[in-house]
């Protein structure tokens, strides 16, 4: 039996897994599912875990739940997956200041992870004393870590960051379509990177496809790549004089001014169908986007997408 089983036996909890994390808020019903209706308790003598999940996260899709209930027969895991983050989080939220109607396990997006840490800490179980926490790193522990120190996730990974492309897009406008020669078109600067977009416009013969699916997915790469972003460890606003952000904004209004991208933002309106129709050729891409890249782009493109090395490391 898994320690999460045996935690799950033991306690009643709703677990909200982000997107890089993942955490166990306290409970409200018993085990048969009382008045709070949160989560599955005890079904046909079996443990019932509901889940509740947005986008492609890779549990379901990838069988992982299944593999699960097979190793632990006498548990049964229900997962719901909504399309919609900002939908789906909204609804959490009703969902926790009512104290029913949620999940044991419910997905969160990590940039909503500190929201929930200041505010919600109360109504999630502390996994600061679980066995194998230490498994964490620090910074990643950080995220899900309340002021007085109760952990309220952990991690599912640390979103390293690459750059997804289409190899026959790239092939058509004269680039090289292997990831290692991708990679070298914009090693080591995400200038780079735009100058290879600017080349690929050049290049390419069909006018309906931009180079990157956003400006804002560039930003957001290159900020990441810093230690400091808008605050610093002391929570104080440092946006201002941060050379990291006025850089990060310059090159992506450039690449936004410049015809460059498809004008759209991830995981809203218009950016999954843009995956299936070829609207754009590359997007900045965390590991724990490509199970999302690779359903959303369907059938037709399977095998036109690949992974190469980002200009810089990030997260």
């Amino acid at each position: 039996m898994s320690r999460a089983h045996k935690l799950l036996r033991t306690k009643v909890v709703a677990t909200v897994s982000a997107v890089a994390a993942l955490g166990l808020v306290v409970g409200c019903s018993g085990s048969g599912g009382g008045d709070g209706g949160t989560g599955g308790g005890v079904k046909d003598g079996k443990v019932t875990i509901t889940m509740g999940l947005f986008g492609v996260m890779g549990y379901k899709e990838t069988g992982l739940l299944d593999r699960y209930m097979k190793e632990n027969p006498n548990v049964r895991i229900e997962a719901e997956v909504a399309g919609d983050e900002q939908t789906y989080y909204t609804a959490l939220q009703t969902h926790l200041a009512a104290g029913s109607g949620l999940k044991d396990i419910q997905g969160i997006e990590i940039g909503r992870a500190k929201e929930l840490a200041d505010t919600q800490a109360a109504k999630f179980t502390d996994l600061s004393g679980v066995s194998g926490a230490d498994h964490f790193l620090p910074w990643k522990l950080s995220q899900v870590t309340a002021k007085d120190d109760k952990v309220i996730g952990f991690g599912t990974d640390i979103g390293p960051m690459a750059v997804c492309y289409r190899k026959d897009l790239f092939e058509q406008a004269g680039l090289p379509t292997d990831r290692e020669e991708v990679a070298k078109l914009w090693e080591g600067d995400w200038s780079k990177y735009v100058e290879a977009g600017k080349d690929f416009k050049k290049g390419t013969k069909n006018d309906k496809v931009a180079f990157m699916d956003s400006a804002s997915g560039l930003f957001n790469a290159m900020i990441y790549g810093n230690s400091e972003q808008f605050y610093n460890e002391s929570g104080e606003l440092i946006y201002q004089d941060n050379p990291a952000i006025a850089e990060a904004w310059k090159l992506a209004s450039e690449a936004g001014g410049t015809g460059l991208t498809a004008k759209l933002r991830q995981f809203q309106p218009g950016w999954d169908p843009g995956l299936a129709n070829s609207t754009f050729a590359t997007a900045v891409c965390p590991a724990w986007m490509l199970g999302h890249i690779s359903e959303k782009a369907g059938p037709a493109n399977k095998g036109k997408w690949d992974v190469a090395k980002a200009p810089k490391g990030a997260n």
